[in-house]
């Protein structure tokens, strides 16, 4: 697994996520089709970081986005971004384990949700739902999505 410093830190909304559902996908494009991904972000993942750059090109072109308290912890300089991040602990973790290069690829990669099986459905396309919460919650039926209570 190669760990990439700046994986999770947004400069502008025309960055690239590097991860994830939207792998590939601008931050705008995010905000346009899925806004909730970015509080996805913002709450789960620990190292997620914009800049105060992004904050303003949200408030320009996005008025009506809600921006959260909960986000200033998050919002900050690449500097400061560099200081919360602790890459040492990653390579501490690394090297203090007897794991071959597969096994941590492996290891990393079970925890992302995938969009494959079921896409083309209205529960995976429009509601957000992943592959495994298709399985688990709907029982591999896709179209039972509108149960939910």
């Amino acid at each position: 697994m190669y760990y990439s410093v700046d994986m999770y830190y947004f400069e502008s909304i025309d960055n690239t996520f590097q991860f994830g559902r939207y792998k590939g996908y601008t931050m705008e494009y995010v905000l346009i089709n899925n806004p909730s991904y970015l509080d996805y972000c913002i709450t789960v993942i620990n190292d997620f970081m914009i800049s105060p750059n992004v904050i303003e090109q949200i408030k320009e072109f996005f008025p009506n986005f809600i921006i959260p308290i909960c986000y200033s912890n998050k919002i900050g300089s690449y500097l400061e971004y560099l200081n919360n991040i602790n890459t040492s602990n990653y390579n501490e973790d690394y090297n203090n384990n007897d794991y071959s290069e597969e096994d941590n690829y492996e290891y990393y990669n079970s925890n992302e949700s995938t969009y494959e099986r079921y896409n083309g459905s209205w529960a995976q396309d429009e509601e957000g739902y992943s592959d495994e919460d298709i399985d688990t919650i709907f029982e591999g039926d896709p179209s039972a999505y509108w149960n939910i209570d």
